[in-house]
């Protein structure tokens, strides 16, 4: 859905327009099909957009802080690619979530309807944006 929000077309009539409509996706699957993976399968997916022309990573996805995906970053930021991450979804009081918590990633929560946090949004003051 993440994608979806990103690139959606425009006058298609399905009822969403991406914000950036005209950008191109480079899928990179690190997880399996039941959302569970190892970090350094992270690390790896972002070194390989890296070099293979992503501009921006985005990462619907977090754990705790590993030492491959902290140098993944690095490397990502060091070849001028912006790394967005999920803040987490583990409420108000859940643990910081990373990548999203490095400081050179941009840490991402989410609103609600009704303009609040999200029940579920892990909060924190690494978090950029919701």
């Amino acid at each position: 859905h993440v994608a979806r929000i990103a690139l959606a077309g425009t006058g298609d009539s399905v009822g969403i327009a991406g914000v950036a409509p005209t950008s191109r996706l480079i899928p990179v699957r690190v997880l399996d099909g039941a959302g569970s993976g190892s970090s350094s399968d992270v690390a790896r997916g972002i070194i390989w957009a890296v070099d293979h022309g992503a501009e921006i990573v985005n990462l619907s996805l977090g754990g705790p802080a590993t030492a491959a995906v902290a140098s993944a970053v690095a490397y990502a930021e060091q070849h001028g690619v912006l790394v967005v991450a999920a803040a987490g979804n583990d409420g108000p009081t859940g643990p910081a979530n990373y990548p999203a918590a490095l400081d050179t990633a941009l840490a991402v929560a989410s609103y609600d309807e009704g303009g609040s946090l999200s029940w579920f949004s892990t909060r924190g003051a690494y978090v950029d944006v919701a």
